[in-house]
């Protein structure tokens, strides 16, 4: 088990490649990962990621 991939169920995290705020749902019981849910348009999205993908501060981008 990675503790540096182990988020809080209900912490909002972020891909660290940019995303919308993500909820994490649960975590996986090898903890490698985490179930997280978000809202897309009028839908309700659930995707497992690796821990390693997220991040709990939110990503700053240069403007374009």
């Amino acid at each position: 088990m990675n503790k540096d991939t182990i988020f809080a169920v209900g912490q909002v995290v972020w891909l660290k490649s940019g995303s919308p705020a993500l909820t994490v749902t649960k975590n996986d019981p090898d903890g490698n990962g985490v179930w997280v849910t978000w809202i897309e348009g009028l839908a309700v999205q659930t995707a497992y990621f690796p821990g390693g993908c997220l991040t709990d501060t939110r990503p700053e981008f240069p403007a374009a």
